[in-house]
C-alpha cells in the first residue's frame, strides 16, 4: 500500500476548514506567532513550516501545460523537495498563481530514469485528453507518474483535500479525514511531455473548495508529493504517512511583501505601539530597559526583512522566525508586568503594598 493510502483517525473534528485567515489572530492578539504558524501549539523547538507564495494575477495563463506565460515566469519557484531515494537529477519545481475565482498550480518534473519515462509516457499519451482531466474513482486511479496535492483551506490542521493526478489525465481525490468525501469538482489541466520529464498546469475553481473567492492574505495548509513508479519525494517531510495536515507547509495567497506587512506591521508593530503607550509601564522606570530591548528586536527584524528580499527563502525565514520568537517572549514579559501594575493600581491604597 502506498503511504498516501494509509489512512487513520486523527481525532473526530468535523468542522469545515475556516476561511478567515489565521493572520487575523495577529491583528487582534499581538504577536501570537504560535497560533499564526500552526493549527496546533508551537514551541521554540519546532521550526516553522515552509511557505509558498501564490502570486495574484489579472490575466490568466493559457492552460496548455507550458509554464511560459508572463505570470508563470514572474512567479516564485519552489524546488526544495525531500527525496525518498538518491537521484541523478533534480526532482521537481512548482509555482502558484491565483485570482478571485481560480487557483493555478504549475509544476515541472524531471524524470529520474528518462528511458523508463519515455516508455511509460508513450502509453499515457494515448490516454490523455486535452482540456479537462478525467475524474475516476480511487480504485481505478493509477498512482504513478504524477503528483498528489494536499490542500487545507484555512490551515485547520484537521480537514484537507487530497487530489491525485497522473500523466494519463486521470484524477481522483477526497475531502475530510473522517468521512472520506470524494472530490468531484472538474479539474482543468494541461500537460507537455519533454525529453527529460514533463510540465503541467492545474486549475482549481474556488467553488471546488466550497468558497466564494480566493482572498489575498489568507493562508492554507499545503503539500505536494511527486510520483514516478512510486513516491519519489515530498515538499514538506511529514513522516511515514503523508496525511498529516498539522505538519503541512503553508500556501499564502499573496506576495512576500503582503505577508510581512500582515505579520510585522499589522501585528508586531501595532502591538509594540500599544505597549509604549501604556501609562502604567511608562511610569515604571524598571521597565524602560525591557522596552528598549524589544525595540532593538524589532529593529533586527526590519534588517532581516531587507536582507531576505522577496520572495523570502526558507533559510531567511528561519532567521526571521527566530527573531519573532524572541520578540514575542519580550512582549509577553512586558504584558505580564503591565497586568501586575494595573492590578496594583486597582487595589485600595492600604493594600497596594501587599
Amino acid at each position: 500500500m502506498e503511504r498516501s493510502e494509509q489512512y487513520g483517525r486523527q481525532g473526530q473534528g468535523r468542522a469545515r476548514a475556516a476561511s478567515q485567515p489565521l493572520f487575523d489572530l495577529m491583528r487582534h492578539g499581538g504577536i501570537a506567532m504560535a497560533a499564526l504558524l500552526t493549527a496546533g501549539a508551537a514551541t521554540a523547538a519546532v521550526p516553522p513550516p515552509p511557505i509558498a507564495f501564490a502570486s495574484e494575477i489579472q490575466t490568466a495563463p493559457v492552460i496548455d501545460g507550458k509554464l511560459d506565460d508572463p505570470a508563470w515566469r514572474e512567479a516564485p519557484v519552489y524546488r526544495d523537495f525531500h527525496l525518498f531515494k538518491i537521484r541523478n537529477s533534480p526532482l521537481a519545481e512548482f509555482r502558484l498563481l491565483f485570482d478571485r475565482t481560480h487557483l493555478y498550480v504549475g509544476i515541472r518534473c524531471h524524470a529520474g530514469d528518462p528511458e523508463r519515462f519515455h516508455k511509460r509516457s508513450g502509453e499515457m499519451k494515448k490516454m490523455l485528453a486535452p482540456g479537462f482531466a478525467r475524474l475516476v474513482g480511487k480504485s481505478a486511479f493509477e498512482n504513478s507518474w504524477g503528483i498528489e496535492l494536499f490542500l487545507d483551506p484555512g490551515a485547520s490542521g484537521i480537514n484537507y483535500y487530497q487530489i491525485l493526478y497522473n500523466l494519463a489525465g486521470q484524477y481522483a481525490g477526497h475531502y475530510d479525514f473522517v468521512d472520506f468525501s470524494p472530490f468531484r469538482a472538474p479539474l482543468q489541466s494541461g500537460v507537455v511531455f519533454r525529453d527529460d520529464g514533463w510540465e503541467a498546469e492545474f486549475v482549481f475553481p474556488v467553488d471546488a473548495f466550497g468558497l466564494r473567492e480566493y482572498t489575498a492574505g489568507s493562508q492554507w495548509g499545503f503539500n505536494m508529493v511527486v510520483n514516478e513508479d512510486q513516491a519519489e519525494g515530498i515538499w514538506v517531510d511529514v513522516g511515514g504517512i503523508f496525511n498529516e495536515p498539522r505538519r503541512f507547509g503553508r500556501l499564502f495567497f499573496g506576495n512576500y511583501q503582503l505577508w510581512t506587512e500582515q505579520i510585522v506591521d499589522e501585528g508586531m508593530l501595532r502591538g509594540f505601539a500599544r505597549i509604549k503607550a501604556d501609562k502604567a509601564l511608562r511610569s515604571d522606570a524598571s521597565v524602560a530597559p525591557q522596552i528598549k530591548g524589544l525595540e532593538t528586536r524589532i529593529g533586527e527584524i526590519g534588517r532581516l526583512r531587507e536582507e531576505a528580499g522577496s520572495p523570502c527563502d526558507y533559510a531567511s525565514w528561519l532567521k526571521l522566525w527566530s527573531s519573532y520568537r524572541k520578540a514575542e517572549a519580550d512582549w509577553a514579559r512586558l504584558k505580564h508586568l503591565a497586568d501586575i501594575l494595573k492590578s496594583e493600581q486597582s487595589l485600595p491604597p492600604d493594600q497596594s503594598h501587599l
